[in-house]
């Protein structure tokens, strides 16, 4: 899979597809180093492992990998909808490498797709992410793969009840799913953790029930995926 390119349109290949990135700007090449990215994630990683068993054994064999990208027009100054999609595109890209790297390495390889956004409220990043997230979830599924989101000054508890601690930037995170554990956690949204609990990546397209084989993935694409994914909500809840 070729990664996006380091100037003019960015765009990456997913199975058949390509995938154009025009909203977002790309800042780092996927590295273990959270540190290099700034933003005080560093920090942030060694004490969120404290949280999240997973963590520790996938950041310490160097199998955590980050990315960092901003919105071209600073902050939320664009329309959202181009800096949902552009996200969206960017961590289904992010999601295609993981099923690579899971297939070489293991399933203990993770992607997280960071986005800084100059000057925009922690409620509003909460907001940005729940399209993409929700869309990216109910794809990545079937294929057993995990679709996290994370928000800057985000406030939350462990299963133990301890607080954990907030992010520093938004991002969206991406890993195959421990089968044993995931499902359980779902518990607002039962019917994907029962999809995981069976799923096998068997290659496929995971978008061809929503694209045809020939349409490219790009910003312009994303008011299909988002009605896509709206048809699929239950009641009136995406987690």
């Amino acid at each position: 899979m070729s990664t996006p390119s380091t100037s003019g349109r960015r765009s990456s290949c997913s199975g058949a597809r390509v995938l154009s990135i025009c909203a977002l700007q790309r800042i780092n090449e996927p590295s273990p180093d959270a540190e290099q990215l700034g933003h005080g994630l560093g920090p942030y990683v060694t004490a969120v492992a404290a949280h999240c068993p997973y963590l520790p054994p996938s950041a310490g064999q160097g199998l955590t990998r980050w990315e960092l990208w901003e919105p071209v027009d600073k902050g939320l100054a664009g329309p959202v909808a181009g800096i949902e999609a552009a996200l969206f595109v960017a961590s289904l890209a992010a999601a295609e490498r993981v099923r690579d790297r899971a297939r070489k390495l293991g399933p203990l390889v993770c992607e997280n797709v960071a986005v800084h956004l100059v000057g925009a409220s922690s409620e509003e990043q909460r907001r940005l992410l729940e399209w993409p997230h929700w869309a990216l979830k109910l794809l990545l599924a079937p294929v057993g793969l995990m679709a996290g989101k994370f928000w800057a000054g985000e406030k939350g508890l462990d299963r133990q009840g301890r607080p954990v601690p907030e992010p520093p930037i938004t991002f969206l995170s991406l890993r195959p799913a421990v089968r044993a554990r995931d499902p359980r956690l779902l518990t607002s949204h039962p019917e994907v953790g029962d999809i995981i609990s069976e799923a096998v990546d068997d290659g496929r397209d995971v978008l061809a029930s929503v694209l045809d084989g020939a349409q490219r993935v790009d910003e312009d694409m994303w008011p299909l995926i988002q009605a896509w994914a709206a048809a699929q909500v239950k009641g009136d809840e995406r987690g």
